[in-house]
């Protein structure tokens, strides 16, 4: 942490009094150090990538976490903040689902997952684990609703029929 910007003092240093040995080889090893670091953080930011990609969104944020902050570029704080942002949205929308399983409120857990829905469809990223649980939910709310329309109908032939008969009475 505390090399941090003195490849810019050693550079400094250097344009004044090039011919200093130690300042050369100081120069040498900061830079070095400056190219492994920046090496490091390609390969942190590319596996968060893969994550967010994969909709390992919480896992994403863990690696990107990784990187000290006086490292950390714009890239990999926008990549953070999206994660982050994406992996409460995830988890809010998984949670909704598997409630609906106990609650029936199958309609309330599809509305509650649209956040999630459009951002990972806005990413064109694919979320196998929450699309086989959304598709599960919209089966039952299918099959809920149906249910309802059934029983609503019986209802309503027995409400015709005694309109009928009472109408008919009504005739004599």
């Amino acid at each position: 942490k505390q090399l941090h910007g003195l490849l810019k003092q050693v550079d400094e240093c250097l344009s004044l009094k090039s011919d200093d040995e130690e300042m050369r080889q100081l120069h040498a090893r900061l830079r070095a150090r400056e190219e492994k670091n920046a090496a490091q953080l390609e390969n942190i930011v590319q596996k968060a990538s893969s994550l967010r990609d994969t909709c390992q969104f919480a896992n994403a944020v863990k690696t990107l976490a990784r990187i000290p902050q006086e490292l950390i570029t714009d890239a990999a704080s926008d990549l953070l903040e999206f994660c982050q942002s994406a992996a409460v949205e995830r988890s809010n929308a998984l949670d909704a689902l598997w409630r609906s399983q106990t609650s029936e409120d199958y309609r309330g857990a599809l509305t509650a997952v649209k956040t999630y829905s459009d951002l990972i469809s806005r990413k064109t990223l694919k979320d196998e684990e929450f699309l086989i649980a959304f598709q599960s939910c919209q089966q039952a709310w299918k099959e809920q609703k149906g249910e309802e329309e059934a029983s609503i109908k019986p209802n309503l032939n027995r409400s015709r029929t005694r309109l009928r008969a009472a109408s008919i009475g009504n005739l004599r």
